[in-house]
């Protein structure tokens, strides 16, 4: 049976935001590989849009 990792991480938001990243960059990859995957197969808005979309939530 696959776990869910546990990641113990602290200080001010932006350290624990990168701290994340770094911990779990292996499972953030996969993730952005599956979206990539799913959208080159079928979906209604290609990748290079989506992302450009999302882009403008970062501020």
């Amino acid at each position: 049976m696959n776990r869910f990792p546990v990641f113990r991480i602290s200080g001010t938001p932006r350290e624990r935001g990168r701290q994340f990243g770094q911990l779990a960059s292996e499972q953030i990859r996969s993730n952005v590989r599956a979206y990539e995957r799913a959208f080159r197969e079928g979906a209604a808005i290609q990748w290079k849009d989506a992302t450009a979309y999302a882009a403008q939530f970062i501020p």
